[in-house]
């Protein structure tokens, strides 16, 4: 059975570290972003399709709202979480609106992503 890809999608590089160690230990296949324009050429170039992405909210060059907006396009299926350091409740309805399927708070309990991301992968 192929492993799962998890695309992680942040501006600080300590928060796609920790995330690919704690996920690749779990066995999953983890694709790594600085911000949301990465994330698209990366993904224009792979045969990977993820098959769930966590994106930061707030990032340089392609932010969390329009990263989320070119993933749904692009893959309407994907579930998409997104990270927030700041709890911006009018932010958070547009996301929700945009087809994310989650809003975790950083920082966050790596327990609780690890059951979040069993839980909307399938494993």
């Amino acid at each position: 059975m192929e492993r799962p890809t998890v695309l992680v999608v942040d501006d600080q590089v300590g928060v796609r570290k920790l995330l690919e160690a704690a996920l690749g230990g779990e066995g999953y296949t983890v694709m790594t972003a600085g911000n949301g324009q990465e994330a698209l050429d990366r993904l224009a170039t792979s045969s990977d399709v993820p098959s769930l992405a966590l994106v930061d909210l707030r990032m340089p060059v392609l932010d969390g709202v329009r990263t989320l907006a070119a993933l749904k396009e692009r893959y309407p299926s994907l579930p998409v979480v997104m990270m927030t350091a700041v709890g911006d409740v009018d932010r958070e309805v547009e996301v929700k609106r945009l087809g994310a399927v989650e809003t975790i708070g950083k920082p966050f309990d790596l327990n609780k992503v690890r059951t979040l991301v069993a839980r909307l992968v399938g494993t």
